[in-house]
């Protein structure tokens, strides 16, 4: 099959959409990827047996994508832009990746008579919700919530195929009036067949927490931060190694200070992704802080399983679909996602019982067993078979 996948941001890099592609090409398929730039890269490239295009894309049409169910500006750059590979290259499947331009995949469906597969990275209209620019003056003029979370409806409906990250989201989206039959889960599972450092220990006598993501305030930090000085109390040689980048790092900054634990933080900024896992391997507790959210409920954070493929031990926050992984792994602790004092309960637990001290092994092997990317792959490949 000759297939367009269509991605709204630019490419490389993309972690799960490099793994699809990479796997339905290793199935025999042909994969086109259709992305925005907004530098002048090249229009068209061969990446990794992936035929790149990709369209310049100015600030104004970007920035209109918080209004494209209103006005035409962001869907008629899609438009033009995948009518054109449409007619030059004559494709099987059109593949969106995310809810956005799903729109364009329902008019290509109709127009070409293929088939349309939807793949939902996010819950996007949660995600849109707790956005920060959606509730600016503008955002509050042109988001409108009930309007996407129709949009979602409509667009999950007309698709052929729906894929989700996790069953938490498959079991949202069958309440949308979807049938199970055309819903896949296909995780963000890590690939074990790339290079992966063994566990190691702290070079020094410290403790060290690591997190690594995204600096906003979904994501939890603020709470870690609040709870970390009693615990410093009690092991001062403690330790957190934040690596990640956002607007929302200062404020963080500046808690850190109020609370007295600055010191005891050290915010290293963003890190490529073939460093990920060694500096990892140096850390002896893992942390997936999110606030629980419609949202968080439906993640799969590639840093979860990071973890638990290099045998940490993870305290995370009690948002339903990361803390099922965990209780199933049996390689950590849940807390109430806003409450500091549950927070440095469990870490102080996890800290007297000696679980920073040794590998958690039993992470790995679920690994191994169900969460991978071979495995997630065999999802996508029969779900392609299915055409």
């Amino acid at each position: 099959m000759k297939i367009l996948m269509v991605l709204e941001h630019e490419f490389p890099p993309d972690i799960r959409v490099e793994k699809e592609a990479l796997s339905l090409i290793n199935a025999g398929h042909k994969v086109h990827l259709a992305c925005s730039s907004s530098k002048h890269n090249p229009q068209d490239e061969k990446y990794k047996g992936i035929h790149i295009h990709r369209k310049y894309i100015s600030t104004f049409t970007y920035k209109s994508s918080i209004g494209c169910l209103n006005f035409p500006f962001y869907f008629n750059f899609w438009r033009s832009f995948t009518k054109r590979l449409l007619n030059k290259y004559s494709f099987d499947v059109i593949h969106i990746h995310d809810l956005p331009l799903a729109q364009v995949g329902i008019e290509i469906k109709e127009k070409y008579n293929i088939p349309f597969i939807l793949d939902l990275h996010e819950n996007y209209p949660s995600l849109l919700e707790e956005a920060q620019h959606t509730k600016t003056f503008l955002g509050n003029i042109f988001f409108s919530s009930k309007q996407w979370r129709r949009y979602e409806t409509n667009c999950t409906r007309q698709a052929n195929i729906v894929i989700t990250v996790v069953e938490e989201m498959k079991n949202r989206i069958e309440k949308l009036g979807i049938f199970s039959e055309k819903i896949f889960v296909l995780e963000n599972t890590p690939d074990l067949k790339d290079h992966i450092p063994e566990h190691s220990e702290p070079k020094n006598d410290k403790i060290q927490l690591i997190y690594v993501g995204g600096l906003n305030i979904h994501r939890g930090l603020q709470i870690i931060i609040r709870g970390l000085a009693s615990v410093i109390q009690k092991y001062p040689s403690l330790i957190l190694d934040i690596y990640g980048s956002g607007r929302y790092q200062m404020i963080l900054q500046k808690l850190a200070d109020e609370h007295k634990v600055i010191k005891h933080i050290n915010f290293h900024g963003s890190i490529r992704q073939e460093h990920v896992f060694k500096m990892i391997s140096h850390a002896n507790i893992a942390l997936v802080p999110h606030l629980k959210s419609e949202q968080t409920n439906n993640s799969s954070p590639n840093k979860l399983y990071q973890y638990l493929l290099m045998g940490k031990f993870i305290i995370a926050s009690d948002c339903d679909s990361v803390s099922r992984v965990i209780k199933e792994s049996q390689c950590g602790s849940i807390y109430k996602h806003d409450s500091p004092e549950d927070f440095s309960k469990k870490l102080l637990e996890a800290l007297d019982q000696g679980k920073h001290l040794s590998p958690c092994l039993h992470g790995k092997e679920l690994l191994y067993s169900k969460y991978n990317w071979e495995k997630s792959a065999e999802t996508l490949i029969k779900l392609y078979h299915t055409f």
